[in-house]
């Protein structure tokens, strides 16, 4: 009898739980700026310290997910890793609580509407809204040489000084919106894809990058040959 009312409790928490998750329309239809692989990832992390973490769905499903939606969001999942977790939420929604049942649906809504956003990531490693994969630059022409993100980054990351356009120089530990905003201009921003917006190769005084002889001064175009 106690073991029963345990149970019937605790299915009462996981509706409670379940409830509080987005409705699908939220997974289908994600705000232009917000990434629907993010999204879901954020969600399940969510979801996971909820979780009572009693069924093997809701301990070991709900953290299988979250590890597999990293993977797609950095770049280390194929196709085959997505269709093992498309059948990981088949199963999730037909054997698992409610909470984790609701998580299911969430993401299998997701994959579905946005089919497209989901494949890109996957197959491009591309990110529309550019929260997975992107690079960082400074926009020579909204740098003020303030210096702000020289403060604020390993030795070496930016190079830069006092009156002078900055230069990222690696990127890699710098992909966090508190660097992003360290900037007071707003120099700091993301591009996606191969193309890198046109940046001097080393720091030069502020204004003069695209001025007349700046870039071949800079260093930071080249010139077209002629035929």
């Amino acid at each position: 009898m106690i073991i029963k009312e345990l149970l019937e409790e605790n299915k009462k928490k996981c509706l409670e739980r379940a409830e509080k998750l987005p409705e699908i329309s939220a997974a289908q239809a994600p705000a232009e700026s917000t990434c629907p692989v993010k999204w879901c990832h954020d969600m399940v992390v969510a979801a996971r310290a909820e979780a009572c973490g009693k069924s093997v769905m809701c301990r070991d499903g709900l953290w299988q997910l979250q590890l597999m939606l990293e993977g797609i969001m950095n770049g280390q999942s194929n196709s085959e890793d997505l269709e093992v977790m498309k059948e990981t939420l088949v199963a999730m929604k037909t054997v698992g609580c409610p909470n984790t049942q609701k998580v299911a649906e969430l993401v299998l809504a997701s994959l579905e509407a946005n089919a497209a956003e989901w494949d890109k990531h996957v197959r491009r490693r591309m990110c529309s809204s550019l929260n997975c994969f992107y690079s960082l630059y400074i926009d020579p022409a909204v740098c003020k040489g303030n210096g702000a993100c020289l403060k604020n980054c390993p030795a070496g990351a930016v190079v830069g000084g006092e009156g002078m356009i900055s230069v990222i120089k690696d990127d890699s530990q710098l992909k966090n919106e508190a660097f992003i905003a360290c900037c007071p201009a707003g120099a700091i921003k993301k591009y996606g894809g191969p193309v890198k917006p046109r940046t001097p190769a080393d720091p030069v005084p502020v204004g003069s990058f695209g001025a007349e002889g700046g870039a071949a001064a800079a260093g930071g175009g080249r010139r077209r040959r002629r035929g």
